[in-house]
């Protein structure tokens, strides 16, 4: 079985990149939907080690993306085992 690897062509924002990794995106879509509190619960057996609170990962995922540091980013990504 031969492992496929994707790179993404990198036009999307970092907080797309998130939701997309919260709410199971692929790196075919090029959107994603607004996530909830829910959609933050259900991962948070992941999420919690990132030491942010459910409140403020929504908040980085539904905004713009600009206040995503490269630190908490990749805190997030790591997390959920994404490489969106």
């Amino acid at each position: 079985m031969t492992k496929r690897f994707v790179v993404l062509d990198g036009d999307l924002d970092r907080a797309t990149r998130v939701r997309l990794a919260i709410i199971h995106g692929t790196a075919i879509d090029r959107n994603a939907r607004i996530i909830t509190t829910d959609d933050v619960k259900s991962k948070w057996e992941f999420l919690s080690g990132t030491g942010l609170s459910p409140r403020t990962i929504l908040d980085l995922a539904n905004g713009d993306g600009t206040s995503i540091s490269d630190d908490v980013f990749k805190s997030i990504m790591r997390s959920l085992n994404s490489y969106l």
